[in-house]
């Protein structure tokens, strides 16, 4: 049997939602190279997310707790059920927004105690969680009609609240209501939104930074936003690490695109 300390979780689940999190508002479509986390995202899901998210819940009034019975204790169960889960809420429930499947612990089965095949998860949606065991079940059911070789799922009793979360909650140690309008501008193309999303990076990530910088140099006038922006662009840039300095055009040029799609809107 094994599972984990409520540090341990807490650890995990903070170092989850960082990846899982920062991947879906930051990215999008792979711009910094994640791809096979938001393959399954639909258009409608990042529109969503781009455009119209706003934190309403509680991060404990988003939370589904099950166990992963595996059928064979080999291969990618956890791709397969990650996958499987994303793709169903991206075309089903878009406006879920994003979902955290954070892995709790491995324990056996008393009828094989010497094989660990049971695999408990905390799910946490950001968006619907007054309808979480609704649309849990009609998602797990969708993922074991894929995958009935590899797993079945339970739905069990949450048995320890989480104590931190990320900007998708209200209740989470850096939740500001001003974030999300922000981005939402930002994401329209709106050049000083776009400076302002700088202000909301932690104070070491200069990737972001330098992205904020260079978007909103892109799209505002001339004059002294912009050149704030161009300055701000410049400093950031030497801060970072030479494999985010090869791929920040990149990066860059995706976003762009993002934005372009938007701006209508």
């Amino acid at each position: 049997m094994s599972t984990f300390s409520q540090a341990q979780k807490r650890g995990f689940f903070i170092m989850f939602v960082v990846i899982v999190l920062g991947i879906s508002v930051f990215t999008f479509h792979n711009s910094l190279g994640l791809a096979n986390r938001v393959l399954s995202y639909s258009e409608e899901r990042d529109r969503y997310l781009a455009l119209e998210f706003i934190p309403k819940y509680k991060i404990n009034e988003c939370v589904v707790r099950f166990d992963l019975h595996l059928n064979e204790t080999k291969g990618q169960f956890n791709v397969a059920m990650h996958n499987s889960f994303d793709r169903y809420i991206s075309y089903n429930e878009p406006s879920i927004g994003v979902m955290v499947p954070l892995q709790i612990g491995v324990v056996s089965n008393p009828e094989t105690p010497d094989i660990r095949n049971i695999v408990q998860y905390n799910l946490i949606f950001s968006n619907q969680c007054d309808r979480k065991f609704e649309i849990f079940q009609s998602m797990s059911a969708y993922a074991e009609d894929l995958h009935s070789e590899i797993f079945s799922i339970k739905q069990v009793p949450v048995e320890e609240p989480i104590e931190s979360g990320n900007i998708y909650w209200t209740d989470s140690p850096d939740y500001d209501p001003n974030y999300w309008p922000t981005f939402h501008r930002a994401m329209r193309g709106d050049g000083e939104a776009l400076l302002a999303m700088v202000g909301f990076q932690k104070p070491n990530d200069y990737q972001g930074k330098h992205l904020y910088m260079a978007l909103a140099e892109f799209h505002l006038p001339n004059g002294p936003l912009k050149d704030k922006a161009q300055r701000g662009k410049a400093d950031a840039f030497k801060k970072m690490f030479s494999s985010q300095q090869k791929q920040a055009n990149k990066v860059i040029e995706n976003w762009k695109h993002t934005i372009q799609k938007y701006q209508s809107e």
